[in-house]
């Protein structure tokens, strides 16, 4: 676990740093409140109390990300970043240059980003975690052709994609399929990370992922 955590950080340092400054925000605005409620304390303990606190920023802002991520499990998939082997398979199975994409449960936006840089004539992310939703907002705010909205992925219109990615759990695998075979044209292509669909056959698999060509 902990050598996952470290292995997120590296490659997203940017994500520690706004929970860092998440977390710094919070901390300051509990301290300004303490006196609003009676409570002293001196200024030498107050900012061994803030520093310590600091320290542990990124947690403590973890925890609510992931508990809303638990709440929206039922629905769709508790949120896991896509890493970047994974991410560079899905790009090189899509070949998303001129294409229109979207990432089903788009999490941080790190697929929307890396398919519009790829050139992706446009790029999008339905994904159903609030505070997920507004920081790939910020993250994509300079990044074209993107776009990511708060939504359920089973009310998402998939039929004007050429490309669909999805990193689901098995749960959810069937009826997403259904969903797909349903909605998608002939030709479209959809790309797995980590889950297989379950009746189709895949056109390509490495790396724990998968692409499938609809027919």
């Amino acid at each position: 676990g902990l050598n996952m955590i470290r292995e997120l950080a590296a490659e997203q340092p940017e994500f520690v740093q706004a929970a860092q400054i998440l977390g710094g925000t919070a901390v300051l605005i509990v301290a300004l409140s303490l006196p609003l409620i009676g409570i002293s304390f001196s200024a030498a303990a107050l900012a061994a109390d803030v520093a310590l606190l600091r320290d542990f920023a990124p947690l403590l802002c973890a925890v609510p990300l992931f508990a809303l991520s638990a709440v929206h499990l039922i629905n769709g998939a508790i949120y896991v970043p896509t890493l970047e082997p994974s991410l560079r398979t899905m790009l090189a199975f899509a070949k998303v240059d001129g294409k229109r994409v979207i990432d089903l449960g788009s999490g941080d936006g790190r697929i929307v980003a890396a398919a519009a840089a790829a050139g992706a004539a446009a790029s999008h992310g339905t994904e159903n975690n609030p505070l997920l939703v507004l920081y790939s907002k910020v993250r994509l705010a300079s990044a074209p052709r993107t776009s990511v909205w708060w939504g359920d992925l089973w009310s998402t219109d998939c039929s004007s994609y050429d490309v669909v990615f999805v990193f689901g759990m098995n749960h959810i695998m069937e009826r997403l399929e259904r969903k797909l075979k349903t909605e998608l044209r002939g030709g479209a292509l959809v790309v797995s990370n980590g889950f297989q669909m379950p009746t189709w056959a895949a056109e390509a698999s490495d790396n724990g992922c998968w692409s499938y060509r609809v027919t």
